[in-house]
């Protein structure tokens, strides 16, 4: 019979895991600085090894080399284990010392971004080389079941969560009472203290990251026999998992471990509620509950989570003031214009996803770049946007160009709900926030049938203005000349806008709130409007961006829009230049399916096209380790040098000289290099 408690036990085994990569990340955290986005993808990593050694086989997971290589022999249980566990360990090691190491004295938003990379490209190496078909394992723990009432509850459930609770009270008993506790906890208020005291503070950190690595693994396997091994599907635990750790502010193990626990189990209850009552959500609600565990947890507590004593010595890279913005995008927009009616075939169609993708790519420049909030929603937002245009078009029968616009601003209000926890909390709080939204979006609606209709998507109609068709146009031997026009005209729109922005006093602001908002606010900048205002600002630009792609596919599903097409955007951006408007259009043309991923795979086939997403997430690593600005970095230092040779030339002097007194046009308001109190 079905019941509350007995969906409630089967929940423990989800839980156990939630529990587990909760420990590692407190655990990384403490040490490091660092929220470890990757958590998730090291447990699947130890789940592949375990299984793997169990059938005497070996992973190598290097690009290039065979899929497996044969042990000598099958491998027990513990053997197995142990050599799992050794692996993620090594792995975490590798982590800390060529990427976090080199990374300690950057700000939060590198690392976030740096973990990001590390999970996308993780993922991406277990799909390419192992595939997505679901890997059974054998069960670990003895099958049979007991009755507590009417509830038959099966007993492997039970040993997971007990063995992963044994665990981590063990962890937690070991840093309140051991040497190594005391010197991680003294590292983590002072790295430069623990120096004077002689804590060896890298060896410190160096020796947590691989036991939380190891946990991470441990979770992975325990709870591969409960459910078969998928990459996606198993670096997402992280999110449950980064919930318990919000509540147990990334310092108490205790605390991670129960509320852990408590979200696997209240998991399966939303489960059973979703099979038993009618008012109840069909699809999302566990990842409902988590959404509303970590809003609650940060927005009761009204704290940002605890900061390392690490003095961060690079910021997030500069974010430039366009000097020639109307000339720049003048001669940019005729470049696309003039490669639109050169180019054909699947070449057109990269182009233009490369203008759509440029698109959404500008609205992180607004949020993160300019205002310093780390969204990882945007690809989201423009999801809520394409399927609200479905809506307006097909059953309210909107015309062009309302439909958009009003869908656009039903992803603006969104962005706004998403920005009012920014408000009370900041830094790597929202990036939590976000991706909690995302994900509880991504299952309460987009993969909702009873929402959206069929599960073969959402119509869309097409565009079209004063008796011209915009759309792309799906009958035999379209062109698509009209719509890629019609993407270039809202990529230079947005383009110019945002660069608008950065010149504005508005722009200026949010650069003031990025540098610190302490300062900004001291200096008569009004922290909340600003921020409501870039995620309003950047919201919509998404949702822009989120209609365009809905009328280039025109039929929308929930695949175009998920939570890790979302982080690979985000880290794209990033890699491109989030900071900057360059970086922002570079980032659509680097996008999976836009120019740059075409040429790659027409030229170079499955060799080098199938890698892309693994290889920029590489070339992501290293830009957050050497070149914050991004790949346009170069461009901003050559484009100074030529405004100060300009200036030069113009007024014997390489400095801008101010505006004369009485000119209507007011010097733009620069609060970036505001003195911190």
């Amino acid at each position: 019979m079905l019941s509350h408690f007995g969906f409630m036990l089967v929940g423990l085994g989800a839980g156990a895991t939630y529990a587990a990569l909760a420990t590692a990340l407190v655990v990384t955290y403490r040490s490091s600085g660092v929220i470890n986005f990757a958590t998730g993808s090291i447990a699947v990593y130890g789940a592949y090894m375990y299984a793997y050694a169990r059938k005497g086989e070996f992973v190598p997971l290097v690009p290039g080399l065979a899929q497996t290589y044969d042990l000598p022999w099958n491998l027990s249980f513990f053997p197995a284990l142990f050599f799992a566990l050794a692996m993620c360990a090594l792995l975490g090691l590798l982590l800390f010392l060529l990427i976090f190491r080199p990374l300690r004295t950057a700000p939060p938003l590198a690392r976030v971004v740096a973990s990001i990379a590390i999970q996308v490209a993780i993922v991406l190496l277990l799909t390419k080389q192992m595939g997505t078909a679901q890997v059974p394992v054998a069960n670990i723990f003895p099958e049979g079941s007991f009755k507590v009432g009417e509830t038959v509850a099966n007993w492997r459930y039970i040993w997971t969560a007990f063995w992963i609770l044994l665990l981590a009270l063990g962890l937690a008993a070991v840093f309140q009472y051991t040497r190594f506790g005391l010197a991680t906890r003294a590292a983590a208020e002072s790295e430069k203290g623990a120096v004077v005291s002689r804590i060896p503070a890298t060896r410190i950190s160096a020796l947590n990251w691989m036991l939380s690595s190891a946990v991470a693994g441990f979770a992975g396997i325990a709870i591969a026999p409960l459910t078969s091994v998928v990459p996606i599907n198993y670096s997402l635990f992280v999110v449950p998992a980064l919930a318990a750790a919000v509540v147990a502010r990334f310092e108490r193990i205790s605390v991670a471990v129960g509320v852990g626990l408590a979200i696997g189990m209240l998991g399966s209850d939303a489960v059973f509620l979703s099979k038993t009552k009618g008012w109840f959500p069909a699809n999302g609600g566990p990842e409902l509950i988590v959404l509303l565990i970590v809003l609650g947890a940060l927005l009761f507590r009204a704290k940002p989570l605890p900061e390392r004593g690490a003095l961060i010595q690079r910021s997030m890279g500069r974010a430039p003031r366009p000097r020639y913005l109307l000339q720049t995008t003048a001669v940019h927009a005729l470049v696309g214009l003039a490669a639109l009616f050169l180019l054909q075939g699947q070449w057109r169609n990269a182009l233009i996803l490369s203008f759509v993708f440029g698109t959404i790519s500008l609205s992180f420049v607004v949020v993160t770049g300019y205002a310093g909030q780390i969204s990882l929603a945007q690809m989201t937002l423009a999801g809520a946007a394409g399927y609200m245009l479905s809506y307006f078009t097909i059953s309210w029968e909107l015309p062009f160009p309302f439909a958009p616009l009003l869908a656009a601003l039903v992803a603006t209000a969104i962005g706004v709900a998403i920005g009012l926890p920014a408000l009370r909390i900041r830094g790597l709080s929202v990036a939590v926030v976000t991706l909690s939204l995302a994900i509880a979006i991504d299952a309460a609606w987009f993969r909702n049938t009873d929402i959206v209709g069929f599960a073969g998507g959402a119509q869309i109609g097409e565009p079209k203005l004063f008796g011209m068709n915009l759309g792309w146009g799906f009958s035999r031997g379209a062109t698509h000349l009209e719509f890629g026009v019609f993407s270039l005209v809202v990529l230079v729109m947005t383009a110019i806008g945002v660069g608008t922005l950065r010149r504005s006093q508005l722009g200026s602001a949010m650069l003031a709130i990025r540098a610190n908002e302490r300062s900004a606010a001291a200096a008569g900048v009004n922290v909340v409007q600003v921020k409501l205002m870039a995620f309003a600002i950047g919201s919509f630009i998404a949702g822009i961006g989120g209609t365009m792609l809905a009328y280039r596919y025109g039929t929308i599903t929930d695949s175009q829009f998920t939570p890790l097409l979302g982080l690979s955007i985000f880290a794209t951006a990033y890699l491109a230049g989030i900071t900057s408007v360059n970086g922002g259009v570079l980032a659509g043309f680097m996008a999976v399916t836009a120019i740059f991923y075409t040429a790659l795979h027409t030229w170079f086939g499955d060799a080098l096209g199938g890698w892309y997403q693994f290889i920029t997430s590489i070339l992501l690593l290293v830009t957050v380790i050497n070149n914050p600005e991004g790949i346009t970095g170069q461009n901003h230092q050559i484009a100074d040098k030529f405004h100060a040779w300009r200036m030069e030339r113009k007024h014997g002097t390489s400095e801008v000289p101010e505006p004369e007194l009485g000119r209507l046009e007011a010097a733009p308001i620069d609060l970036t290099n505001l003195p911190t109190l």
